[in-house]
């Protein structure tokens, strides 16, 4: 039986098939870039070696299966994309997921805030009820015979969110422009804290959580979608917290490719991966171990046949 897994997020920074206008003011890639693109992308994952990568800004599925065709670790693993109506006139950055653990079940994409959550934008009449990019649910089976379900997002990034046609010259303006993403962005952390919480209260299944955050690991909005909880407040039961993988792994010590601890502090990266209480010492390790955890920042960030974010790993030994 396999001893241990290892569990990837990785935001590829726009990843487009060539000729595709992901933005105005961004020129769309040729096909070399993206030819050299998804070769690095691949060779990043033979290099590692993950289980399972969770990718983000992904504009077309058609890149995720030329990523697979040039890996040899994915070769025959299972993609799995968010399953939404076809948006060619406006292409979106979404997520995606690549697994070569068998699947448990039939993945889930949620485009809506559950219990019928909707907010009010600041400063608009703005009504949201959904997620800023769709967030993937996938369950697959361990080699020591547990289900996982993975949950891969991506939250609203912290540029802001101006009214049309209001600059964002005057303080107030610009404000209420930050303010509302960052309102997203917590809706966003509400929804999946929700939909996770909901899961485990239905089946108690392990749950894995990452993605991009768009903000720190000790940022309120990150907080939310884990259940963290202020130090005045009652604690919430294990059932519904999450822990970062580098406050958990065992025994404490350096992230990967580091040279200074991360335990209990913030990295200042937004990139994060977080674990059930199965998986930590308080809940007896039941079903794994967090053993290291990897962030490796590309080299040459500015490339356009590269990302400006860390390919994130850790290693779990399981019970």
């Amino acid at each position: 039986m396999q001893q241990e897994i290892r569990l990837a997020t990785f935001n590829v920074r726009n990843l487009a098939l060539p000729g595709t206008v992901c933005y105005p003011d961004l020129p769309p890639c040729t096909s070399a870039e993206y030819e050299a693109k998804i070769a690095w992308i691949a060779e990043l994952t033979d290099h590692f070696r993950p289980d399972v990568v969770a990718f983000e800004e992904i504009f077309s599925p058609q890149a995720i299966t030329d990523i697979m065709a040039c890996s040899r670790q994915f070769r025959d693993a299972t993609p799995v994309c968010t399953d939404v109506p076809s948006r060619l006139s406006h292409p979106a950055p979404e997520v995606a997921l690549v697994t070569r653990l068998p699947l448990a079940g039939t993945p889930g994409t949620h485009c809506h805030f559950p219990e019928n959550f909707r907010i009010s934008l600041p400063g608009t009449d703005t009504v949201i009820d959904r997620f800023s990019r769709p967030v993937l649910e996938v369950p697959v089976l361990l080699p020591n015979g547990r289900i996982l379900h993975l949950y891969a997002v991506h939250f609203k990034s912290r540029r802001p969110d101006p009214v049309t046609d209001n600059g964002l010259s005057e303080p107030l303006r610009h404000g209420l422009a930050m303010f509302r993403s960052l309102s997203r962005r917590a809706a966003d952390a509400l929804g999946v804290h929700t939909l996770i919480a909901q899961l485990r209260q239905k089946t108690g299944t392990p749950v894995v959580l990452m993605g991009d955050f768009n903000d720190t690991a000790q940022a309120v909005t990150t907080g939310i979608a884990t259940g963290a909880q202020h130090e005045s407040e009652q604690p919430l039961p294990s059932l519904y917290r999450l822990y970062n993988v580098l406050d958990v792994q065992s025994p404490p010590s350096f992230m990967q490719e580091n040279a200074r601890n991360t335990r209990n502090t913030d990295t200042g990266y937004i990139d994060h991966i977080f674990v059930s209480d199965e998986f930590t010492e308080a809940g007896g390790f039941s079903t794994g171990r967090v053993m290291d955890t990897l962030y490796r920042m590309p080299d040459d960030t500015d490339r356009p046949d590269r990302s400006d974010h860390p390919f994130v790993m850790t290693t779990i030994a399981l019970s």
